[in-house]
């Protein structure tokens, strides 16, 4: 991942860590992460591509 992204390894750890505490934070609100993406190139309206699970 590290060399996909042209990052060192400690910037990879320090990004899941990151995520992981927003995922963990948004799950004790009740609410889920997920991945979305514009619907038709409009800004206003997302299409839902999917969830992380496993948090």
């Amino acid at each position: 991942m590290a060399r996909h992204n042209q990052i060192s390894k400690v910037e990879v750890i320090r990004r899941a860590l990151a995520l992981f505490s927003l995922a963990v934070q948004e799950k004790e609100k009740g609410n889920i992460v997920g991945v979305i993406k514009p619907k038709d190139n409009d800004q206003s309206e997302m299409e839902v591509l999917g969830r992380v699970t496993g948090i």
